[in-house]
């Protein structure tokens, strides 16, 4: 009870201190900043304390938020808070003008996700109707944590609500020994003070000025994850010590991490028993090691529904294999652990692997939870290694998904660990071609399109179609990848989607009427009616990134054959432009009767940067230019 006031009696007063310097701001301020916000936060101020528990000697953390919410419309304001196992939420209050207090509707639930099967992670959701004229509401929540080892990174901005001045206030005691690392600074108002205390702690204070809120979800299309656009702190607790004097390491390397992961993991518990009549009728047509990897790797991708699972322990220890086997379901590292098991049966040293997607900007060189939010099998054969993601289907071995290239593995290796990087690929692979021929008839030009793709491209197209059902593909193909309203398409035949190792190939019959104008015996092609940039521009208004989904190699060749009644006149002139990271290249010729037209567009990078910004749309402008063109035909004389 002692432990607890006193750390009630810290945080009172330093919320005391940091709210006395708030900055009173009126509303006509606040909306000429945000016009469009429907509610403001003016100023939000968090503190963190810090306590050992003296009952299960773990570290806790108390994080206490003040709110100062303005409304500008008449618009319920909410906030939301998650709890689970390691977090529960404390006190929250709500006060109009910071004077009368105020009934909030709460809602507790569960956190419905679509790409999660099963979570522990509940939340709780605060709501208010305000007053319009009420100058603002202050709300006050507190959340513990009750294990620090799973306190990893904490944004500045709010994801709903603009904020025009943010505090991130940490006490920091004489007994524990915390690193924090910061993240996408550069573009924002940030300062920071550091003062030593009279008992020893430390109090560290980031101060952020005018924070704009998460992306819309219209606007969300190219945006990958705040990790990659706003201020974040990483906290990285090292080591403490304790009542004894004694030292104690948390994760004060990746030593410290790797050891705590394999605890969470537990026993693997690979029955060779029960495997061993399986494995040897998945490998019984191999005709050499490879084969025997690649019916295994497959099996298990063709055969156990991916289901994201997030519980407890079971949020960082894998499923029995046998368990996933039988259920004919896992998350990523059920599936990882099963086929690990399934591998080693066949007498491979397949290892299990912690690991974290490009959704996040940690590796690790910053030992933290936080770095990690995957698991995949790792295996080096004949001195290649390999990277299995079970999770995705149909990808054939030797291939990984954008979504994990160029990411840090940490790699199981009994009392010790291995760290690699899995490479990028090189853009030239990644290839989404077009194959188009033309007749024209009738003022209109009809033919046939092939789209090929591979690498990359095709990664990223088949796991998308592998996941809609049968009756959605057409309809996909023809408003999400051809993207063509006033084009219309037909006789759509998609194949080799369940080809590994073959290009995917899309075929269909076009019919386009609205590319030729004709003017007496001048008839004018339009270039741009049956052109595509594939790299689309964005809304780039309080954005940090444009994500690409992967690197962009686009090839296209039309052939239009002139009827005999046509004659070419003039061809536009042919261009290129090329770069370190944007290359494009386009080509205007005529062959015999047909004008052969073709075009390639590279982006060498999938995330694109502000600091690039200028330089990306000054790139799509210019090729846009080049593909804005006119051919020039004429009516031949009888």
């Amino acid at each position: 009870m002692r432990r607890v006031l006193l750390i009630l009696m810290s945080l009172f007063i330093l919320l005391c201190c940091a709210i006395a310097d708030n900055t009173p701001y009126s509303k006509q301020e606040l909306k000429k900043k945000w016009p469009k916000a429907e509610t403001i936060i003016s100023n939000y101020t968090t503190v963190i304390t810090f306590a050992i528990n003296s009952n299960s000697g773990k570290i806790e953390v108390f994080q206490n938020d003040t709110i100062d919410i303005v409304p500008i419309l008449n618009k319920p304001f909410e906030r939301l808070y998650y709890y689970n196992n390691y977090a529960s939420v404390n006190k929250c209050t709500l006060k109009e003008n910071n004077e009368y207090k105020k009934r909030m509707s709460i809602i507790d639930g569960n956190e419905d996700s679509e790409n999660i099967f099963h979570s522990d992670l509940k939340f709780r959701h605060f709501s208010y109707s305000p007053d319009i004229n009420s100058k603002f509401y202050r709300f006050t929540g507190m959340q513990t944590i009750n294990d620090i080892r799973y306190w990893g990174a904490e944004f500045l901005n709010d994801p709903i609500y603009p904020v025009k001045t943010r505090k991130y206030i940490i006490k920091i005691p004489k007994w524990l020994k915390l690193k924090i690392q910061d993240f996408n600074f550069k573009h924002f108002d940030i300062s920071k003070t550091e003062k030593n205390g009279s008992d020893g702690s430390t109090l560290i204070e980031y101060t952020a000025k005018n924070l704009n809120k998460n992306p819309s979800k219209k606007n969300k299309d190219s945006f990958l994850s705040p990790f990659h656009s706003y201020p974040n702190l990483l906290f990285l607790p090292e080591k403490y010590t304790n009542e004894n004097g004694n030292d104690k390491n948390i994760h004060s390397n990746v030593d410290d991490l790797y050891k705590w992961y394999t605890e969470l993991a537990g026993n693997l518990d690979y029955d060779t028993v029960f495997f061993e009549p399986i494995v040897t009728d998945i490998v019984t047509e191999a005709k050499s090691s490879t084969d025997s990897i690649k019916a295994i790797y497959y099996w298990v991708q063709d055969n156990i529904r991916y289901v994201a699972f997030e519980e407890g322990l079971a949020g960082f220890r894998p499923d029995r294999a046998k368990s996933v086997y039988e259920k004919k379901y896992g998350d990523c590292k059920g599936m990882s652990n099963l086929l690990s098991a399934m591998l080693n049966q066949a007498g491979f040293n397949a290892k299990i692997a912690w690991m974290g997607t490009q959704h996040l900007i940690y590796d690790y060189s910053t030992p933290s939870i936080a770095t990690d939010n995957h698991m995949i099998c790792y295996l080096n054969h004949n001195n290649q290694d390999y990277y299995l993601d079970a999770t995705y289907n149909k990808l054939a071995l030797g291939n990984n998904s954008p979504a994990i290239q160029g990411k840090q593995v940490l790699i199981e290796n009994g009392s010790n660990y291995i760290i690699k990087t899995i490479p990028k690929k090189d853009v030239k692979c990644n290839i989404a071609k077009q194959t188009s021929n033309y007749t024209i008839h009738n003022n209109q030009l009809i033919g046939n399109t092939t789209l090929s793709y591979s690498g990359d491209a095709k990664i990223v197209l088949n796991s998308a179609l592998t996941s809609i059902k049968q009756n959605d593909k057409e309809k996909f193909i023809q408003e999400v990848v051809w993207k063509h309203k006033d084009i219309q398409i037909s006789d759509i035949e998609i194949t080799n989607i369940n080809q590994r190792d073959s290009a995917l190939i899309v075929n269909f019959q076009e019919k386009n009427t609205n590319c030729l104008v004709k003017f007496d015996q001048e008839v004018f092609l339009n270039v741009n009616k049956f052109n595509s940039t594939t790299a689309a521009r964005v809304d780039t208004v309080d954005r940090y990134h444009i994500y690409l989904t992967r690197k962009i190699n686009s090839q296209s060749e039309m052939s239009i054959e002139l009827p005999s009644t046509m004659q070419l006149i003039k061809l536009p002139k042919s261009e290129s432009y090329s770069d370190s990271i944007f290359s494009f290249k386009v080509d205007y010729m005529q062959v015999d009767n047909k004008i052969i037209f073709s075009k390639e567009l590279k982006i060498d990078h999938q995330i694109i940067y502000k600091d690039l910004f200028n330089k990306y749309y000054t790139f799509l402008d210019k090729y846009k230019k080049c593909l804005n063109k006119t051919i020039e035909l004429t009516i031949k004389q009888p």
